[in-house]
């Protein structure tokens, strides 16, 4: 038998031992054989079944050439502790010139994966060894918080408090990176939280280990320092208990006291909590700058998180019994607690303002005066009476708004500019590392296209692409916009036809179920808009592998992605003219981008035109008829642990169209849209809550509205199964989508409503801020309908599909912009209210509502509920009788809140 033969017979049959021995002293040349022999073996059908095995690792780390080779064919195979050994005598014996390149490319391949441990461990003997210089790298240290815990209760296995000790060289260079790289701290939360879980013992415990290593002030240093990363709050939990452990004492904090006033403007909670308990002791023990603190003691009342704010108050008032001369200070500081978002920090601000008896302190006066006309609620009724003095009766009228526009805005739009020949290269550099741009998209899409025959000759650009391809997976499934584009590259560079594609003559909409080209019928075809842009990008691909230009009947006229009448004909007869077939995606997504008006007087300028564009224009111009529908959505029982949770979704809320067109296996647009039976295929919507096949889901989700400019209603109904889940899950793949719904030029319907108010509850800020800034962009032009969206969230709230509080939150934010906001957010609320009858959130409804009437000195018509209870009929009665100077107090108004709730 020959070398190759013999070492790929000992991976076979899991002899490592046999692997290494073939394998010393052997020269570059035989290794390279074997190296060929190993990469067959790695693509081979059976490899995931029978190849993984410590041999195998072997034979890679003594045959496979350059660092980077060996971690990627290393990505599925692991190490035992054993082995390890083995590991390093194979690499010490084999000496390769790329071995101080390995331990960078280890980590950096591996993390996450499930022998990420195993291999920090070999990269640490090498270390230790000095075969190797420890890296600099995030991943090393982040593999070494995992690595060197203890994971069972098994005896066998070292524990934390002796690794530690056994490889000193830890303490004085790795550990200490566990306070600087972002992402050690939820490791080290983790390992301690479930070591607790499962009953170790306290040595076991990175903070028991740590308390005793260190050294006392270094630890304490250590800890603080991690703090003022300023790093996201779940970052920090395991530094702020790490301090409380250390349990500093008042001459240690004193000599600290810098640090501790930094961290009042932290981001995170906890630091700031932290600092505030730290601060306080110090005033306690007489030892606190005060001059220095109040230079930064508003800081914490500009923190969403209301704790922090009322600690902060409380704080500020201790200050000012403890030192009556900084009573005016303190309360300049404190006045930035009336214009927080929360109506219990706002009182609190008042009522410290109050009791530091500083109204005759004219800056004091100034600062509070300014903050009066957006104060509301108990705090307004506290501080009016003192300072506001013979202003208050001197406020503008409010003027009304005239009611939602219900025709389209006539807006002249910009028109989108072609590329450039020598700006492809740049933009298909930045498409590829961040495709966050859908109009550079089009506009590379369409310079593709028109000049498929002039390839690019960058081999940086195909490297790129090349390495996106390997890295991502599943290329053409409507979620991941940089590997469809690194596939078109690649296409258009090698001339090759991409080979993955979606089979849509097997989708649940039909009579089957396929995932791309893999036959499970557990695993559905992706069901979303994304499918399109994926589809359109496909096509594409095959006209610039074969080089063959032509004109894109799709490509935007203008920025906001809508085709003009004559650029649409003035294509048709260009295509014409060169011979050229009409391709299915391009033609249809056109006739989408068109619109009804220009699909129509097309179609009556030419009599005798393409069979296929008139089928198209009849399906894509039909006038919708939504019908709203609730349920469990349909899933797939998918064996695949990451999709699986897809069968536990909650309950959605869908729009089904029933004048929708049927769809058919070579028609993915009509398949797409049909929504005839929409609860039956969102579960299948693959989107920012699939970690295996979303890499950046926002970056496809932004494509979306681009698809079908004029059908604003049909994109908004797509997206409802993806924000029945940001509801409940802290997703951000939504938020382009209802950003773009600030810009929009046609009136919404009944989908966008419901989709705007969706977002409004979102669990992820991000996403209520963009639905916050949809509502003022479309009270700007007028065409919030608040009736309408307040109706369907009385639908949504009554079905449990949002969360009431975080609805109100978010509306309150939105009528604090301007005028007209606070107009049509009560529009809104007039319509909720009755949908909200005994529902817990009921109370602050009606205490907004009322907050908002007053300012724009409005009574409302509300239906008369007799199963209200009696204190919540008292205001809604006053409400209803509301004279424009208003007849009911804030204060009266909390007391009935209160009454409410019982």
């Amino acid at each position: 038998m020959t070398l190759v033969e013999q070492v790929m017979d000992a991976v076979r049959r899991d002899c490592g031992a046999t692997v290494m021995s073939l394998l010393a002293g052997r020269t570059e040349k035989e290794r390279a054989a074997v190296a060929r022999a190993v990469k067959e073996y790695v693509r081979a059908p059976t490899f995931h079944v029978d190849g993984l095995n410590t041999a195998f690792a072997l034979a890679v780390l003594g045959s496979v050439s350059r660092a980077t080779g060996v971690s990627r064919e290393l990505d599925w195979a692991g190490l035992s502790d054993v082995s390890v050994s083995m590991a390093v005598e194979v690499l010490t014996d084999r000496n390769p010139t790329w071995l101080s390149d390995l331990p960078t490319a280890l980590p950096t391949a591996l993390l996450g994966m499930r022998h990420g441990d195993e291999w920090w461990r070999l990269v640490r003997e090498l270390v230790r060894q000095g075969a190797v210089a420890a890296p600099d790298d995030p991943n090393y240290t982040l593999h070494m918080a995992h690595s060197l815990g203890r994971q069972t209760v098994d005896p066998r296995e070292p524990s934390l408090a002796k690794q530690l000790p056994d490889d000193p060289a830890l303490l004085e260079d790795e550990v200490l990176r566990l306070f600087r790289v972002e992402g050690a701290g939820p490791l080290l939360h983790g390992h301690d939280y479930w070591a607790v879980k499962r009953g170790l013992a306290d040595e076991d415990l990175w903070a028991t280990c740590l308390t005793g290593s260190l050294p006392r002030q270094k630890a304490i240093d250590l800890a603080l320092s991690a703090l003022r990363q300023d790093w996201p709050p779940h970052h920090v939990t395991w530094y702020v208990d790490f301090h409380r452990r250390l349990q500093p004492t008042a001459e240690e904090m004193t000599s600290r006291q810098d640090t501790y006033r930094a961290l009042l403007s932290a981001s995170a909670g906890r630091a700031v909590k932290l600092a505030q308990d730290a601060l306080r002791r110090l005033l306690a023990e007489q030892l606190l700058d005060i001059h220095a603190f109040l230079d930064v003691a508003d800081a914490p009342l500009h923190h969403r998180e209301m704790s922090v704010a009322m600690a902060q108050v409380a704080l500020l008032r201790a200050v000012t019994g403890a030192v009556p001369t900084r009573a005016p200070a303190c309360a300049r500081a404190v006045v930035a607690g009336l214009m927080h978002p929360h109506q219990a920090v706002q009182q609190a601000a008042a009522e410290a303002v109050l009791a530091m008896k500083v109204d005759s302190d004219p800056r004091v006066v100034a600062e509070v005066r300014a903050c009066l006309p957006a104060l509301g609620g108990r705090a307004a009724d506290i501080l009016l009476p003192v300072f506001a003095q013979s202003e208050r009766g001197s406020t503008v009228p409010f003027v009304e708004v005239p009611g939602p526009r219900s025709t389209p805005l006539t807006v002249r739009p910009t028109e989108l500019a072609r590329l450039d020949p020598d700006m492809i290269e740049p933009a298909l550099v930045h498409l590829l590392e961040e495709a966050d741009d859908p109009l550079l998209v089009e506009q590379v899409l369409d310079f593709v296209a028109r000049h498929a025959d002039r390839r690019p000759t960058s081999e940086a650009l195909l490297d790129r692409a090349k390495a996106l391809q390997s890295r991502r997976i599943g290329v053409y499934r409507g979620t991941d916009l940089c590997a469809d584009l690194a596939q078109l590259v690649a296409s258009w560079m090698i001339g090759q036809e991409p080979e993955e594609w979606i089979r849509l003559d097997r989708v649940p909409h039909f009579d089957g179920r396929t995932f791309g080209s893999l036959a499970d019928e557990n695993a559905p075809a992706i069901l979303h808009l994304g499918t399109i842009v994926s589809s359109r990008l496909r096509e594409l691909a095959v006209v610039a592998a074969h080089g063959r230009p032509r004109t894109l009947l799709a490509t935007p006229t203008y920025t906001n992605a809508t085709i003009s009448a004559a650029d649409l004909r003035a294509r048709l007869d260009e295509l014409a003219g060169a011979g050229h077939d009409l391709l299915p995606m391009d033609l249809e997504t056109a006739v989408l981008r068109a619109g009804p008006a220009v699909m129509s007087e097309l179609l009556a300028n030419q009599p005798s035109a393409d069979v296929g564009l008139v089928r198209a224009a009849t399906d894509m111009t039909r006038t919708p008829a939504w019908q709203r529908l609730t349920g469990p959505p349909g899933g797939t029982s998918n064996p695949v642990q990451p999709l699986a949770r897809y069968d536990r979704c909650p309950p959605v809320v869908v729009w089904r169209n029933t004048s929708a067109p049927n769809g058919s296996a070579e028609r993915i647009i009509p398949s797409l849209l049909g929504l005839q039976d929409p609860l039956s295929r969102a579960g299948y919507r693959w989107d920012d809550s699939d970690p295996l096949y979303s890499r950046r889901p926002h970056q496809m989700v932004a494509c979306w509205p681009l698809i079908a400019p004029h059908h604003l209603d049909m994109v908004m109904a797509q997206a409802h199964p993806m924000l029945c889940r940001n509801v409940w899950e802290v997703r951000d793949g939504a938020v382009p989508l209802i950003q773009s719904l600030a810009t929009v030029t046609v009136p919404p319907g009944e989908p966008t409503w419901s989709a705007l108010s969706l977002a409004l509850s979102g669990k992820n800020p991000t996403l209520r801020t963009a639905a916050v800034d949809a509502v003022v962009g479309l009270v700007s032009t007028n065409l919030l309908d608040g009736a309408a969206l307040g109706r369907v969230s009385a639908h949504h709230a009554a079905d449990k599909m949002i969360v009431v509080q975080r609805l109100l939150r978010s509306l309150e934010e939105a009528a604090n912009v301007d005028a007209a906001c606070t107009w049509r957010v009560l529009d809104v609320l007039a319509a909720l209210l009755p949908g909200l009858v005994g529902h817990r959130d009921l109370g602050r409804a009606l205490l907004l509502t009322d907050e908002l009437a007053q300012r724009c000195g409005r009574t409302l018509e509300l239906p008369h509920e007799p199963r209200v209870s009696p204190a919540a009929a008292k205001t809604i009665q006053r409400l209803v009788q509301r004279t424009p100077t208003g007849t009911t107090t804030r204060a009266e108004a909390a007391r009935l809140l209160t009454e409410t709730a019982h």
